[in-house]
């Protein structure tokens, strides 16, 4: 194993763990250059560390650099080794309520691979299922309608003191979180519809336009055209403006202006 004297200097040697006597951050050594020095003994003794893998401790001591002591592993699988609450979670055989955590009970997220326990979900889901539907009317095409509070066309309704849109409590107790920022687009085009099996997940980018009922104006409010050169997109690239009726308004704000600096001096 080929190190250089400065490292090799302040590294103790014995048949167990390596001691490095230089200094830690978080209970890893690091050299004077910020590098791990586990990851330094490792790479001198056994190569270059795979794109991807990180170095895991079998030992579980931290300050270890033992090569033999080390292993490149995934960062998920170096996650499970450890006694972080990911790592117990996921050795675990039943539920906070005993249900068992078998195949046919258990549901992992798509996107995150955390477990639930689908017999607590199912209650969980009953239970705020029969709050809910008491406001809610089922058309026969598959629509849900909320007939609840309607302060916009989404049917949003009140909940722990914070303003949740029904079809997102839905679609999360029915499916699975949200995460990300992602949004729902319904499949159907109903705007009240709060039907999980109607709703798909998209990045907010990616929902069409044609879904809001102002892209598909020809022209504004005071007629002018909504040409390539009368139109500026706006709050991110999410709505559109006309060019002449901007245009006008600060003007009409500069006249107030001048008008308001005008009567201060007289």
């Amino acid at each position: 194993m080929n190190l250089p004297p400065e490292i090799l200097s302040r590294i103790v040697k014995s048949d167990g763990c390596w001691k490095w006597l230089g200094t830690h951050a978080k209970g890893y050594g690091r050299t004077s250059g910020g590098v791990g020095v586990h990851r330094v003994t490792y790479e001198a003794a056994k190569g270059p560390i795979p794109p991807g893998l990180v170095i895991d401790h079998l030992c579980r001591n931290p300050g270890c650099c033992n090569p033999d002591h080390l292993e490149a592993v995934t960062s998920a699988e170096n996650t499970l080794r450890g006694i972080s609450p990911p790592a117990l979670n996921a050795i675990k055989t039943h539920c906070d309520r005993g249900h068992p955590l078998d195949e046919a009970n258990t549901y992992a997220h798509p996107e995150t691979g955390e477990r639930t326990c689908r017999k607590c979900k199912s209650l969980r889901t009953s239970a705020r299922y029969a709050k809910l539907d008491d406001q809610m009317d089922k058309a026969a095409n598959g629509c849900w309608r909320w007939r609840g509070d309607l302060p916009t066309q989404h049917g949003p309704v009140w909940e722990a003191n914070r303003l949740d849109k029904v079809r997102r409590m839905l679609f999360e107790l029915e499916c699975y979180p949200i995460l990300g920022g992602r949004q729902i687009e319904l499949a159907c085009g109903t705007s009240h519809c709060c039907n999980p099996a109607h709703m798909r997940l998209t990045a907010p980018a990616v929902l069409r336009p044609s879904t809001t009922i102002n892209s598909r104006k020809t022209h504004c409010i005071h007629g002018h055209e909504f040409t390539p050169e009368n139109t500026r997109m706006v709050r991110q690239g999410k709505c559109r403006e006309c060019r002449i009726c901007a245009r006008a308004a600060r003007v009409r704000m500069r006249a107030r202006q001048r008008a308001e600096l005008g009567e201060a001096r007289s």
